[in-house]
């Protein structure tokens, strides 16, 4: 009686856009669940009579964000929904919210921080209700959305009349 020896070899093939998660070569209809998930660690605003600063810490943690190379900060315009301004954030590591989403790849380093100054009597800023909107962005002027993560509930907090 001949043996015979046979090795199976699967490939699957991962399918990746630019923008997002564009498809697995399987026919297999199973889908990763979307996440997009964040909070606000801290949002302040200190006045010295002359000019502002505004700053901002917390989370945000998307599915399918590993390759985004940049952590936007925006200040929203809580009635239109418009920005107002954006600056660069720094992105800290967050095991917190790693324990909390292991299913998703960036949870670990989701932590983000960032400040900017500007004038309370700007016409953009002024009588404003705003929020915070934090981006991770394949480019480095914050075009390019990979996943935008809106926190409204801190809308009204800062108003510079």
């Amino acid at each position: 009686m001949k043996r015979i020896f046979a090795s199976i070899m699967i490939v699957a093939v991962l399918s990746v856009s630019f923008i997002g998660f564009s498809g697995v070569g399987l026919d297999n209809k199973v889908e990763a669940a979307s996440q997009n998930v964040g909070s606000l660690d801290a949002f302040r605003v200190h006045y010295n009579g002359k000019s502002a600063n505004l700053s901002v810490s917390g989370w945000h943690a998307a599915t399918g964000v590993v390759w985004a190379h940049y952590s936007y900060i925006f200040v929203m315009n809580y009635n239109t929904g418009l920005e107002i301004a954006r600056f660069k954030a720094t992105q800290t590591n967050r095991p917190d919210v790693y324990r909390v989403y292991p299913n998703i790849s960036i949870s670990n380093q989701s932590g983000f921080s960032g400040s900017m100054n500007f004038n309370p009597f700007d016409s953009r800023w002024y009588n404003q209700r705003i929020y915070i909107m934090h981006r991770y962005s394949l480019n480095s002027n914050g075009e390019r959305s990979v996943s935008d993560y809106h926190f409204p509930s801190n809308g009204g907090v800062w108003t510079s009349n």
